[in-house]
């Protein structure tokens, strides 16, 4: 398998990228006395959180290639929830990039792309959720449109479409509302 990774390459807005997953499983996989290590280097309880990764391919002891990444709670989707763990895994990307693990187009991770080009999770599609109404956005990773809110629908066990129109889904939203099976937190459209 070449370093660069190329037939482990998804596309992203044109450009050919290698996820962080597969960059860590070449890393342990050829460099069999190497290790990574991170550390945070913001306050714990600050909202900007920003971390440091080290990476040594020759054990601690030989070269080191340092990717730092910064992510702010609550700044897009994933962030809501795993700020920190974005945050670690872009940094943890960015070294192992810098290594050269990985690297056609770009050395920049997807959150980077997605924040430089604007469209984290804020790519409007057009669709709405018959579910709840919110309209969909665009994933970066798969370019399909989806609800925003859809994990709080899965854990509700709630069946949602994405329509063309918005009228339709808040009549849909409203109609449910109103029935008794969805007060009873059955989930609608069954």
């Amino acid at each position: 398998m070449e370093k660069n990774l190329k037939e482990k390459a998804i596309q992203i807005k044109g450009k050919a990228y290698v996820q962080v997953s597969h960059r860590i499983i070449f890393f342990n996989e050829t460099y069999k006395e190497g290790c990574i290590i991170t550390e945070m280097l913001s306050p714990v309880e600050s909202e900007h959180i920003i971390i440091k990764a080290t990476v040594y391919p020759e054990g601690l002891n030989g070269r080191k290639f340092v990717g730092h990444s910064q992510a702010t709670i609550g700044d897009g989707m994933v962030n809501k929830t795993s700020a920190l763990e974005n945050a670690e895994t872009s940094a943890v990307g960015r070294a192992l990039a810098l290594m050269g693990i990985g690297v056609i187009d770009s050395v920049a991770s997807v959150d980077e792309i997605n924040k430089a080009t604007g469209s984290q999770g804020k790519t409007k599609s057009g669709s709405f959720c018959s579910a709840c109404g919110s309209e969909g956005i665009i994933s970066a990773k798969t370019g399909k449109p989806y609800c925003p809110n859809f994990l709080r629908h899965k854990n509700e066990g709630i069946k949602y479409n994405l329509t063309t129109k918005e009228e339709d889904a808040r009549v849909i939203e409203y109609n449910r509302k109103n029935k008794e099976d969805f007060d009873n937190d059955k989930p609608p459209f069954e």
